[in-house]
């Protein structure tokens, strides 16, 4: 499948020091490696689970919030279906 992301010019410098940062050497690259981190994100979340940074230094935890993974609900899942996807 080809997918073609249409990026505004605010959001390039974002993009490219994303790639640099990442080592990517494509645009590709670069999406696929954000899927993954989103299909384990959202997995996590179906699952009932938090998703947290944790700063040694301070001994603070940060949580990873976004639209995307508020939306998703526990409930959407039923807990026979939760228990296939922990196993």
């Amino acid at each position: 499948m080809r997918v073609q992301i249409d990026v505004s010019e605010r959001d390039v410098p974002l993009v490219e020091y994303l790639k640099k940062k990442t080592g990517s050497r494509s645009w590709a690259g670069l999406y696929r490696e954000a899927m993954n981190v989103l299909a384990w994100a959202v997995d996590q979340k179906m699952k009932g689970r938090e998703i947290y940074a944790y700063d040694p230094e301070k001994k603070t935890y940060y949580s990873l919030s976004s639209p995307t993974l508020e939306s998703i609900s526990y409930s959407f899942l039923k807990p026979e279906e939760v228990q296939k996807q922990e196993d």
